[in-house]
């Protein structure tokens, strides 16, 4: 029969190497539509770049390409059945549903954090916690504004052409930021009603992990 202390130093080995295969991190940004969750990701990675080891995180959706995006630099954008394919193959570590869109993340990312890349992820309230569980070695940071009706006149603004895409947009919100209030899927919550402010302490947060 093994001694006690040996299986003990056993399981503790395990553990620990199981800790040790991911040197990388991720931080998961959060937060309702409209925050600014992407301009303030992009302004980080200006600025914490760290040569190479901190990037942002460009994953899979089927939703249509906005003015200004880029492909494999905002999204890699492919069709509901490309996409589809994708998640019967197993490619997806993980994919979701928001608005009417598809969206997904590759496995091979573990291999990147195994080789000590950091990541920046934009994701939504119901994946965070799930995300959190797939990835031990993460950060969870959930972005907002003060009051409701800031995130209304951002989202007019974007979807002025779209109504029935704004008020989809705005009670998800409504809906996302109650359930962050309720049950909070982020270790850390930043106010974007001043962009400077807000970068400041993003980058409190990030630039001094990685």
């Amino acid at each position: 029969m093994m001694n006690a202390k040996y299986v003990i130093c056993l399981i503790i080995l395990c553990f620990l190497s199981h800790l040790s295969l991911y040197s990388g991190i991720v931080y998961f940004i959060s937060g309702p539509s409209a925050a600014g969750k992407t301009t303030l990701a992009n302004a980080l990675i200006a600025e914490c770049g760290n040569e190479g080891q901190l990037e942002n995180y460009v994953f899979y959706t089927t939703r249509p390409k906005r003015a200004g995006e880029l492909e494999a630099v905002d999204y890699y954008f492919i069709t509901q059945e490309e996409f589809q394919k994708k998640e019967q193959e197993g490619y997806f570590l993980h994919s979701f549903q928001y608005d009417h869109f598809l969206y997904g993340y590759e496995k091979s990312i573990l291999a990147e954090l195994e080789k000590g890349k950091s990541y920046i992820i934009l994701t939504e309230y119901n994946s965070t916690k799930l995300l959190q569980e797939l990835i031990p070695s993460s950060i969870s940071i959930w972005i907002d504004v003060k009051e409701i009706t800031t995130l209304e006149e951002r989202l007019l603004r974007r979807h002025a052409d779209d109504l029935d895409k704004f008020y989809r947009r705005y009670h998800l919100a409504i809906e996302e930021r109650e359930q962050e209030r309720i049950a909070p899927s982020c270790q850390y919550h930043i106010l974007n009603d001043d962009f400077e402010e807000a970068k400041q302490q993003l980058k409190s947060l990030i630039c001094k992990e990685t």
